[in-house]
């Protein structure tokens, strides 16, 4: 059988920590931010 692109999503049932998550959510804010800023950079440098 070919193999396809089809991803399965894992959902949760229940919340975690409520710290965990403001983590997670500030981490991923960051490192949102350095991906835009090193975008940024190497297109002012073209």
């Amino acid at each position: 059988m070919k193999e396809s692109n089809i991803k399965i999503a894992e959902y949760l049932t229940e919340l975690p920590d409520i710290k965990l998550l403001k983590s997670k959510l500030h981490q991923a804010i960051e490192i949102a931010k350095n991906r835009l800023c090193k975008m940024i950079k190497i297109n002012k440098e073209l």
